[in-house]
């Protein structure tokens, strides 16, 4: 099938929207949300308010502002989840620097004796060569100045040249398992459970940096559940959720279960924090139903969200 739909000028959108029986209370205002976000980046806020699927008619007094809403609902979570996911990041970039320095030597990565025959070594080497040659870092800048043997930086710098999803690539491949268990076991974790959910977070992480939408998704990278129960976790995990029409979402695949990994390293970082409550607070700022999240109704009241 040919895609033959021809490009709508913004009153042309703003109408097609009216005819739809969408209520606009400020058509300039409207216009020009229109042109600095989208029609099409607004549409996927449409779906939940759509009365019919087929002909996109929206529900009796749906308002532009109902849509506008949950779009500045999911740009503030984006952010939420971001400052997050940075501390946890911080965290275990900590964590494989240190572990792989004190066990095997600061320039162990060099040698892929210590990875499985699995992994690309020789890319990892090219790769960290490539960014030595382009970064403007003080700290790449200062090695290169002062050292010439090895050529690369030890671990603990080398590290900061890798992205996240990288990282989590270099750790699930080392072979020693004294190496890779004491950094599991440091978050209280099996090394697969941990090498699972740091991928989902590094996956979460880029959607949120680019912008993606994280209301009322499911997401392809699924975590896996951990089989010995953590010390601190949910007393039950949930089952389907029924969002309406008879439409169910599951918990592991939504953000629900995005936001539980968060909170376990979140917690065990500061048992003070006050990220969950933050979280809660903006839900209900937006007046957010958050079962289009994958979050059971009376989620709030598990003793795993709360701090000591």
């Amino acid at each position: 099938m040919e895609f033959s739909k021809p490009a709508l000028s913004l009153e042309q959108q703003l109408q097609l929207l009216l005819d739809r029986g969408l209520i606009v209370n400020g058509i300039e205002r409207a216009n020009r949300y229109l042109e600095h976000i989208g029609y099409y980046r607004l549409s996927a806020y449409m779906i939940p308010h759509y009365e019919n699927k087929a002909t996109h008619h929206f529900k009796k007094n749906t308002r532009f502002d109902d849509i506008l809403n949950v779009y500045i609902f999911d740009h503030k979570l984006r952010l939420l989840l971001l400052e997050a996911i940075e501390r946890i990041e911080v965290s275990f970039r900590s964590q494989v620097s240190n572990s792989f320095a004190n066990k095997l030597s600061a320039h162990a990565y060099l040698e892929p004796i210590h990875f499985d025959t699995r992994y690309k070594h020789d890319w990892l080497i090219k790769k960290i060569e490539d960014e030595m040659q382009k970064s403007k870092e003080v700290f790449i800048a200062h090695y290169k100045e002062k050292y010439n043997m090895p050529q690369l930086p030890p671990v603990w710098m080398a590290i900061h040249l890798l992205s996240f999803k990288e990282l989590v690539l270099m750790y699930q491949h080392i072979k020693n398992n004294l190496v890779k268990k004491s950094i599991a076991y440091s978050y209280g974790l099996k090394e697969p459970v941990l090498t699972s959910w740091m991928r989902t977070l590094s996956d979460l992480r880029n959607l949120c940096a680019h912008h993606s939408r994280v209301w009322n998704r499911s997401f392809g990278s699924k975590a896996v559940l951990p089989k010995t129960t953590p010390a601190r976790w949910l007393s039950a995990f949930p089952e389907l959720i029924d969002i309406g029409n008879n439409h169910k979402i599951s918990p592991h695949n939504s953000l629900f279960f995005h936001v539980v990994i968060i909170w376990y390293f979140i917690s065990q970082m500061n048992q003070d924090s006050s990220w969950v409550a933050r979280l809660v607070t903006l839900c209900d700022e937006y007046k957010i139903d958050m079962t289009h999240l994958g979050f059971p109704q009376k989620w709030r009241q598990d003793n795993y969200w709360r701090v000591k």
